[in-house]
Order: structure tokens, then sequence, then C-alpha cells
């Protein structure tokens, strides 16, 4: 295992424990010399764009100021896609891994600039293409 991206909402349980998950792994994890992990990213999701920022910039300081990484890139929550596909008679489908969603759906969550964001984070393309 390269790499572990942790989800993290902002809401205070649950940035608890996804700052000590992120501080053990940090520490026993990616600190051992034997271990095969990289590093550990957190990332903002489920965000409500109309919410206050504050959690978000306050705890994206003290993850940097704790060592931990964590993505710019954030991933926005809508009720709208699941209304849409619930109309449709389908449930669920954007959540999926299997299947990729729909243009119109994915733009206004942030995932396309979270994936560049892994791509470079990550290094997944080699520096020589």
């Amino acid at each position: 295992m390269d790499y572990i991206i942790t989800p993290i909402e902002a809401d205070p349980q649950s940035l608890v424990s996804s700052f000590a998950y992120a501080r053990t792994i940090r520490d026993l994890g990616v600190g051992l010399s034997d271990a095969r992990i990289r590093d550990l990213l957190l990332l903002w999701n489920k965000i409500n764009r109309s919410a206050s920022s504050i959690v978000m910039d306050y705890y994206t300081q003290y993850a940097k100021e704790e060592d931990i990484s964590i993505f710019d890139a954030r991933i926005y929550h809508s009720v709208r896609f699941s209304r849409e596909l619930e109309l449709g008679g389908v449930k669920g489908v954007f959540r999926s891994s299997y299947l990729p969603p729909a243009l119109t759906l994915r733009l206004p969550t942030g995932i396309d600039l979270w994936v560049e964001e892994v791509i470079e984070k990550c290094h997944l393309i080699p520096d020589s293409l």
C-alpha cells in the first residue's frame, strides 16, 4: 500500500476520530522504515457549499501544523444527485465506484480537481511524460 486517502467531514465527532487515526497512521505506519505506506492524505468530503468554512479552514491549518497531508481540493455534497436518480428509478449510481458519474453530475462536486491532485500528489504519472 502506497497511499491512504481518508475522507473527513466538518463535524466534531468525525474530525476527532479522523485526526486521531491520521496521527496513528503517520506515527506508526508512515514512520516505520519497513512500511509500504508513503503518506496518508486527508480529503474534505460532503461539504455543504452554503455552510461556513471556518471549521474546515481551522482544521486544514491544524493538519499542516501537525504535519498531516491534506488535499487542497474538496468534494462537495449535493442532494440533487440523489433526487434526480430516484426519479429515474435508479438509486445511488453516482456513489458507485464501478460506474462513472455523468459529467453534468460530476462537475459541481469538485471530483475532477481532486483527481488531478491525486495524480500529482501520488506521483501516478512519471516525470518523463
